[in-house]
Parts: structure tokens; sequence; C-alpha cells
């Protein structure tokens, strides 16, 4: 059996706040890092997520929004420790209560953690608060995985969204990672963020060198972030 069990409870304040809200403030969602297995080509991952995977997963109730963020390039891991990514899925549910009652169905309790041995290595599970952007048509979409320094802080937030602002984007979301799961039979980040984010920018600008490791954005997040890992990704809409 691949039992899913509770990592922990996120010891962070962070709040959730977004300039680009989509969905209801009730919405709840399910934010998860995922690793392909050992010896899957990209494209052998990318191609099993998008349709076998995908199609169980669709089977879940009350489904609001469901995003497969395909990794394109790692544009900054920290100094000490990032974060190994080949995607980033985002399930919205409606609100909390169909999200517990998913959890119950058997997408969720048998076949989506048997699917997930043919072409993961690792997935490390974290609740958000929804409402976020997860699709723009005319905008490129980096994400960020960050385990914040002083994260018990009230400060916390507020230094995170200034640090997004200052990289230049037009768009940017925080989410909170409320709690973490994991399965038994995957590998998990032991230490995983505390929140995500997810900055948009002008699909011609050259983002690059603003994440550089020797950009002024790079050495301002030295100051908020001790674990962390922006990606370039290629966001596909599999619900809403």
């Amino acid at each position: 059996m691949n039992a899913t069990r509770s990592a922990c409870d996120a010891p962070t304040s962070v709040t959730a706040g977004s300039m680009s809200n989509t969905s209801s403030p009730s919405a709840i969602k399910r934010t998860s890092l995922l690793r392909r297995r050992a010896g899957l080509s990209v494209e052998a991952f990318r191609q099993h997520w998008a349709g076998p995977h995908a199609a169980i997963a669709v089977t879940m109730g009350g489904l609001a929004q469901y995003t497969q963020n395909r990794v394109v390039r790692t544009l900054w891991n920290h100094p000490v420790a990032g974060y190994a990514c080949d995607g980033i899925v985002e399930l919205e549910f409606v609100d909390p209560q169909v999200m517990r009652q998913s959890a119950s169905s058997a997408a969720v309790q048998t076949l989506l953690p048997a699917d997930e041995l043919r072409f993961m290595g690792a997935i490390t599970l974290c609740r958000v608060p929804g409402g976020a952007r997860q699709t723009h048509a005319s905008r490129a979409k980096v994400m960020l995985a960050a385990r914040l320094i002083d994260a018990a802080s009230t400060e916390a937030s507020g230094r995170l969204g200034r640090l997004l602002a200052d990289s230049g984007c037009l768009d940017w979301s925080i989410e909170a990672v409320q709690r973490v799961f994991h399965r038994d039979a995957l590998e998990y980040e032991k230490e995983p963020p505390h929140a995500f984010a997810s900055l948009w920018f002008e699909p011609t600008q050259d983002i690059e060198p603003v994440f550089t490791a020797v950009s002024q954005w790079s050495r301002a997040a030295l100051g908020v972030i001790e674990r962390g890992s922006a990606w370039l990704c290629d966001p596909l809409a599999i619900v809403g």
C-alpha cells in the first residue's frame, strides 16, 4: 500500500496574497513538487503525466482548476540548497469540504498513488490556499518554491512580496504552505517550502539576468530565503 502521510504543519505566518486572483477566495489547493523516476526521460515523464495520470486525476470531484507546470529550465537555485524538480502540479478544489471528500475517493486512495510509481521518483504534496492565477495566455510563468528565513515572523510575507516585486515581473502571487504530505513509497523533501510563488513576465522579456547568481535580485533573495529554487515553467491547463 502506498500510504499518504502528513509530514508537518508548515511553521509559517506567510499569508496568501495575490495580484492575480481568478477563483473564489474559499477555494483550496494542493501544489506539489514532482521529480521524475530515475532513468525516465523528460519526454516520457511529461507524456505519462499529461496522459494516463491526468485521466485519473480528473475523476476527482470538485476540481476547479488543474494545471501541470512543466519545468523548462531552472533559473535560480539558492547557493546552499535548492529543490530538484521536473514539474509542479496545481490542483484546486471549489472548497475545503469537497477536497476532503475527494481524499477518500478511489482516485486519491488507490489509483493515483499506484500510477505515480510508474513515472515519479519523488513527490512533496503541499496544501495551500486557492485563488491565484494558474495560466495566462500572454505571459511567461516563473514558479518559486521557498523555505523562508525566520518564517514564523509576521514580516515574512512582506519580505517575500517585496522580493517578488523587485524581480521586474508584471504580476505575482504568493501561496503559503499550510500542511505537507508525502507518500511512503516515494522520496520527498525533508525540508519543504514554506511558500510557493508565481511570477508573470512579458514573454519577450529577457528574464535570465534577473536570476543569475550575481544579480541584485539573487543577492536580495539570500536575505529572505534559506532554501529555494525558481523555474521557468510551461503550464498545461488540464481543467479550468
